[in-house]
């Protein structure tokens, strides 16, 4: 979460610059893949300047350009985990932050959804995440002619 913050106050300037005051993220993983499927921004009035599918590439945060805004993959160090960049979109800014936010396995196994938001207005948290993780449960039962019951020796 840590390397999500300091991305946000890095970049901020170029956020704010294209009037964006709040951008929600949502996203959703299962069986070991992951994805970020909508992206919204809002100015500060709380107008939507754009919102949709994140993969999307005839939108302005798409095509505007950012240098070492895209999170390529970590490398271990003495450390911790040091994030290494490229250039990219504001759009791969938005989603690597979101990546760098999200709790860890999101989307692994059974995974889990939900919607990530972050407010460069000051008034509310930095960061704010709604999550659900998918959880798979099993009951068995048995038929029998005389009904249905719920098997309680497994």
């Amino acid at each position: 979460m840590q390397h999500a913050v300091e991305t946000i106050e890095k970049y901020r300037e170029v956020l704010e610059s294209l009037n964006i005051a709040t951008i929600e993220v949502r996203y959703e993983g299962s069986g070991d893949s992951g994805e970020i499927c909508y992206t919204g921004y809002l100015d500060k009035e709380g107008k939507e300047i754009w919102s949709g599918w994140a993969h999307d590439k005839g939108n302005i945060f798409s095509q505007t350009e950012v240098k070492d805004a895209c999170l390529q993959c970590f490398r271990c160090t003495k450390e911790g985990l040091l994030p290494i960049w490229r250039d990219g979109s504001v759009q791969d800014l938005v989603e690597s932050i979101a990546l760098l936010a999200l709790p860890g396995g999101w989307e692994i196994n059974e995974g889990s959804t939900g919607s990530l938001w972050i407010d460069l207005s000051g008034e509310g948290p930095l960061i704010r995440i709604d999550h659900s993780w998918y959880v798979m449960t099993t009951e068995d039962y048995v038929f029998t002619s005389e009904g249905v019951t719920k098997d309680e020796a497994t």
